[in-house]
């Protein structure tokens, strides 16, 4: 992927379904609408993708792996911490924001998050179910707060659900 020409046409790609997705719903688009708008070929969006679905899990998969590499529970502190996570998205704020609208089986980026804050919050709460989903909720509601309103970074809530989580413990 390091030629020029191919990431400039990823580029254009992902730029003109993130603008396609501000008017419509991801199973509104299809290939042709997408060619047209980027001023591709079918043949070249076939180049790089199955077809939409295609695109849309390689891209959540892509948020995905960045948050799993930030994402850490080591400690109720870390756990309430989201600023890392939060910064990384906030590249990018309107294309997350818009996958967190998008819940389709081939890639739903808000339930991804919710998986990735649950299983690394587990240990703290010693792996009650229950309890792990409840601060994965908060976690992704809490992100989701923060690239909505980027003025407005309180974390005491969810510091204060963290706390009331592993005190339940």
């Amino acid at each position: 992927m390091s030629d020029l020409r191919t990431r400039r046409t990823l580029f254009a790609i992902d730029r003109t379904f993130f603008n396609l997705l501000k008017t419509h719903d991801f199973t509104d688009l299809n290939v042709s609408l997408i060619c047209a708008e980027t001023h591709i070929t079918r043949s070249t969006f076939y180049q790089y993708y199955l077809d939409l679905d295609d695109w849309l899990e390689r891209i959540v998969g892509r948020y995905a792996l960045e948050a799993q590499s930030l994402i850490s529970c080591a400690d109720q502190a870390s756990a309430a911490d989201l600023s890392a996570l939060v910064a990384k998205f906030q590249e990018n704020h309107d294309a997350v924001l818009m996958l967190f609208k998008i819940h389709h089986p081939a890639g739903d980026l808000q339930a991804e998050l919710v998986k990735l804050f649950a299983t690394a919050f587990a240990p703290l709460v010693q792996q009650d179910d229950y309890l792990a989903q409840l601060y994965a909720q908060a976690a992704v509601v809490s992100v989701s707060w923060q690239l909505q309103h980027p003025k407005d970074l309180r974390q005491q809530p969810l510091t204060s659900v963290v706390q009331a989580l592993c005190d339940q413990a």
